[in-house]
């Protein structure tokens, strides 16, 4: 008899505490999708961001090559040869002209030392020369000697470093010219 009292009072005491539990839950649910709603906009605007960021690197990307190009175009059409080596004389850069003046194609003269490719007679002094402008006893050099060429002979030439640079992770780089 007492449960039977008490049911009519459970029936909406059940009822309240199932509706508590449900505005509860979707009270928490809104906060969660309030909470998505700020999270999503904040990757959508990180997303743009990050697009145009992508969009400007293809720009300058672009810009860049066809820079290189152009320089690459001048450089080559110049009559005399380009190089760059670095601080013990290892070529590191050739313009195409090397091929016309020496017969070897510049991708096989990378990485040798260009003192060896000059005369034996020459050698010494010319490595003398270009440690005093990397020790900055000079400014330049220019001087006439012979470069080895494709049939093993000696061709006479004019060879002219007139510059130092440091290379990108702070090496030290000689450019200059060798005229025919």
């Amino acid at each position: 008899t007492v449960l039977l009292s008490l049911l009519p009072w459970t029936i909406p005491g059940l009822i309240a505490f199932l509706s508590l539990l449900a505005a509860l839950f979707l009270h928490n649910k809104a906060h969660r999708d309030h909470e998505l709603a700020k999270i999503s906009k904040t990757l959508e605007g990180t997303s743009n961001e990050l697009q145009s960021k992508i969009t400007e690197r293809d720009r300058l990307f672009t810009a860049l090559k066809k820079s290189e190009r152009e320089h690459r175009a001048l450089i080559n059409c110049i009559s005399e040869v380009i190089f760059e080596t670095d601080a013990t004389g290892r070529l590191i850069f050739l313009n195409e002209t090397w091929q016309r003046v020496t017969g070897v194609e510049p991708d096989k003269a990378l990485r040798r030392s260009l003192f060896d490719m000059l005369s034996p007679e020459d050698q010494l002094s010319q490595q003398t020369m270009f440690e005093e402008l990397l020790t900055g006893q000079r400014q330049s050099y220019r001087a006439e000697t012979k470069i080895r060429i494709a049939s093993g002979h000696y061709k006479p030439v004019e060879l002219a470093f007139s510059m130092i640079r440091l290379g990108e992770d702070q090496s030290v780089h000689a450019v200059g010219t060798i005229t025919d």
